[in-house]
């Protein structure tokens, strides 16, 4: 009978089930091994505007921005590509890529 196995990173451990085993009940994954498999943050870039954001790793006491601009292409129905943060304590804008907030250890959903 085949064995299958799958690695836990967050016990970084193997488990090893039967094929039998997997067929009469579904192999049960940890919360966490999603969270390392992903690390990234669900987004609807529609509904980016006005969001807030914490800095990971703050930078000259930059820590909490809010989006103040979506900015797409210049087509009909265009797909959005940047958008415009500003700084909550210095003002200033940036500007990036909205995908960049996916990314939960540069980025943090609200102001932490």
């Amino acid at each position: 009978m085949p064995i299958l196995s799958y690695y836990s990173p967050t016990y970084g451990s193997l488990k090893y089930y039967s094929l039998t085993d997997l067929l009469r009940k579904p192999v049960k994954r940890d919360r966490r091994d999603a969270q390392d498999m992903h690390n990234k943050i669900r987004l609807n870039p529609q509904k980016l505007l006005l969001s807030k954001w914490t800095a990971a790793a703050p930078r000259a006491k930059e820590k909490h921005f809010i989006v103040t601009r979506l900015i797409c292409e210049e087509e009909q129905d265009p797909p959005l590509e940047f958008i415009e943060i500003e700084a909550i304590h210095s003002k200033r804008r940036l500007q990036i890529g909205w995908r960049e907030l996916q990314d939960s250890s540069v980025w943090l959903q609200g102001w932490v």
